[in-house]
């Protein structure tokens, strides 16, 4: 993630000078206000938080489209967000119309596509990060999006511009649990014994607009196998012998007829296949949890 910072810091000159040779009002020629930013994601899902985020891509229109801007923002040592340049309120009696997204942990070539401001209006195709098996590559898979919103100066604050992103994807999550059998048998006492679990079915295509947040699924594209994340392990115990595993994943939303979603996993030698024996939706913006419960073969 630092590497990637870098990277758009020194990219972010170029596009300043883009972006002001653009505008009919850049910068000095508007009021002394600058904007500053309080910045969040929202909901607790265990992918990407607050916390997480170090930069994200904002649009800005001012009245009557006297000035625009589109710009990285990126979050300093200190935690304060702040772009290359001043961006500035035209005057106290003003309202400004933003925006902001998020493309990925891994910055914007993960998805193979420059980030502009035409893409940041039309959108663009891409496809879902599939190795998510690590808690980076599961947070790198995450896009977040903040909708189009008016603000005016006066409720801004002193300037204050606040950005909520949301998650524009869904969560998919599995527990697995273990039947008894495993812990008589002395299997997954301590370390997890889940292995191999390998998600088939889903579609990895998908067209996101990031000025309106919409994504949806391209069903053209053939569907794809992915690497979820394998989360905590709780062992089983003399009083509850059902250990579990917490399995976490970002997928496009859509929905899977029965039948269609398939999980592929091992525990110990013994091999196994699940698949929804009815629909399952998944939303934007929203988990889903599936209980898988794995019998015991011996």
């Amino acid at each position: 993630m630092k590497n990637y910072k870098t990277i758009l810091l020194a990219a972010i000159s170029a596009l300043t000078l883009a972006s002001c040779a653009k505008e009919a009002v850049c910068g000095p020629e508007q009021s002394a206000t600058p904007m500053t930013f309080s910045v969040s994601v929202d909901g607790t899902r265990s992918s990407m938080t607050t916390s997480d985020l170090e930069v994200f891509f904002l649009k800005v229109t001012g009245p009557n489209n006297v000035f625009s801007y589109f710009e990285p923002i990126v979050k300093n040592d200190g935690g304060t967000w702040s772009a290359s340049k001043r961006l500035l309120w035209k005057d106290e009696s003003s309202s400004i119309t933003y925006s902001a997204a998020w493309y990925g942990a891994l910055g914007p070539d993960y998805f193979n596509v420059s980030v502009s401001d035409a893409m940041y209006t039309a959108g663009a195709d891409l496809s879902l990060w599939t190795d998510q098996s690590t808690q980076k590559n599961l947070n790198a898979a995450d896009l977040l999006s903040m909708k189009a919103t008016t603000l005016s100066f006066s409720d801004a604050q002193g300037g204050l511009v606040p950005v909520v992103l949301s998650h524009a994807l869904a969560k998919l999550n599995f527990v697995f649990k273990l039947a008894d059998g495993y812990y008589d048998a002395g299997i997954g006492l301590s370390d997890n014994p889940v292995k191999d679990i390998v998600v088939k079915g889903i579609h990895p295509a998908f067209h996101f607009t990031p000025l309106t947040g919409e994504v949806s699924v391209l069903t053209s594209v053939r569907t794809s196998t992915m690497s979820p994340f394998m989360g905590n392990y709780v062992p089983g115990s003399d009083s509850d012998k059902k250990a579990s595993l917490n399995v976490e994943s970002v997928l496009v939303p859509e929905t899977f007829a029965a039948g269609e979603l398939k999980v592929y996993f091992s525990v110990g030698n013994d091999d196994f296949e699940w698949s929804n024996t009815e629909a399952i939706a998944l939303q934007q913006g929203k988990e889903t949890t599936i209980v898988i419960d794995v019998a015991y073969k011996h």
